[in-house]
């Protein structure tokens, strides 16, 4: 055989990009009396970045499959509970139980009604904001950050499995733009909120094409009429400045309901793409 030939083939197989290999991350969320928690939301990060989210089934379960290897963090919320947060390196598959730790102010507290907190009723998943003792301490943007299934940030607001989502007030699918309606939640006191719907597979009568979820937000009954409106302004410094400032006003009385709202912004994005190719030696 020909060396250069018999080089070539030894050589070869070392400048094949290796494969990423992904494992699967499995455990349990219970409290500290080993209930299991349902619908508690758990985010994992590699660095700073957000590569999967899910909620945790009726027995406090959850699952991600073709997990990257590498080092992560696991971040998991639930209505009642203090966050909890873990780092880890996974290369196999992974078991992760953790226990969830009440809100100290909770021991202080007597429920009186029989309604869940969160309960599942036909098509939609239901958040019953009036029922948590910590409605009168938060806006709509941070209810809306404890309710399971919803990834809210300053930039958009998200359904798990889903591409595209339609926030409703009442039913009435909201047309502000997503800084405007952003602002409109963080002065929208919970304790004004009834309850919250997330509906991942939307009626007929709501005119949606491809993955499409929606948010209702239910107003209690007694704050639903009258005029609101609010101006904001914000400025950002990354590698360019940028600026956002805009107004809206919306009016809610008997069978009339307008919502308006003007923003201006200036500024500009950098874009960095990196590309790492590993090869084994």
């Amino acid at each position: 055989m020909n060396p250069l030939f018999r080089l070539t083939l030894i050589l070869f197989p070392l400048f094949i990009p290796k494969p990423a290999i992904c494992q699967n991350i499995t455990g349990q969320i219970t409290n500290k009396e080993h209930k299991k928690i349902e619908f508690a939301t758990i985010n994992l990060y590699k660095d700073t970045s957000l590569i999967a989210t899910t909620i945790t089934d009726s027995t406090g379960g959850y699952i991600f499959n073709g997990v990257p290897d590498g080092i992560k963090r696991m971040q998991v919320s639930s209505i009642g509970y203090s966050n909890q947060e873990i780092t880890f390196g996974n290369h196999r598959d992974t078991v992760i139980n953790l226990q969830l730790i009440e809100e100290k102010n909770l021991k202080e507290i007597v429920v009186n009604s029989k309604k869940k907190l969160i309960e599942k009723k036909g098509d939609r998943l239901v958040f019953n904001v009036e029922n948590s003792i910590m409605a009168s301490s938060m806006d709509a943007f941070t209810a809306l950050q404890n309710t399971p299934g919803v990834i809210i940030t300053e930039n958009a607001i998200r359904l798990i499995g889903k591409g595209s989502v339609s926030l409703m007030i009442d039913e009435k699918i909201n047309h502000l733009p997503t800084d405007a309606l952003i602002n409109f939640l963080k002065n929208l006191p919970a304790s004004d909120i009834a309850k919250i719907e997330i509906i991942a597979n939307p009626p007929a009568q709501y005119e949606a094409q491809g993955n499409y979820g929606l948010i209702n937000i239910v107003m209690k009954k007694s704050v639903r009429l009258g005029y609101n409106g609010d101006v904001y302004a914000k400025c950002k410094q990354t590698a360019y400045p940028m600026y956002k400032t805009g107004t809206s006003f919306y009016y809610d009385k008997a069978k009339t309901k307008v919502n308006a709202g003007v923003n201006w912004g200036d500024g500009s994005y950098k874009q960095s793409i990196t590309n790492t190719v590993n090869y084994p030696f």
